[in-house]
């Protein structure tokens, strides 16, 4: 139980706060209507009792997933195995050279992207929003 506390806390607690209290709730064993109260209160967020319900079987589930499997790979790469590491040009962090980290690119020499998935995620959202702001202008 101690690992799953670790996995839930490293998947969600900074990243998903909202994430985190459902799950606290559900684990309370608190109705869905008195998580979706609670959450209102908290985040001033409404969301439908059926929303809340999927959260809880399919986004959390898959979120602690995703960030085991990353922490088991940085793991067995550090520790077990010898891995390729590669250093972001954006954040500068070192990161596994995985496709879980870094989008393939058949151009560069070690077939992945120079800036990671993270930070090609943030600059594409930007990118977006700028473009909608000078629609809107």
């Amino acid at each position: 139980m101690i690992d799953l506390d670790n996995a839930v806390d490293a998947a969600l607690k900074d990243k998903y706060p909202m994430y985190y209290q459902l799950l606290i709730y559900k684990i309370d064993g608190k109705s869905n209507a008195e998580i979706q109260e609670n959450l209102e209160r908290e985040f001033h967020i409404k969301h439908s009792v059926e929303y809340i319900s999927a959260l809880w079987r399919n986004k959390i589930p898959k979120i602690i997933a995703e960030n085991e499997q990353k922490r088991y790979l940085e793991w067995y790469y550090t520790y077990a195995a010898v891995g390729q590491w590669k250093k972001c040009s954006r954040c500068g962090e070192y990161k596994l050279a995985n496709n879980l980290f870094f989008s393939k690119n058949k151009t560069s020499k070690d077939h992945f992207y120079s800036i990671c998935k993270e930070c090609r995620n943030k600059k594409n959202k930007e990118d977006r929003l700028k473009m909608l702001l000078t629609i809107i202008d």
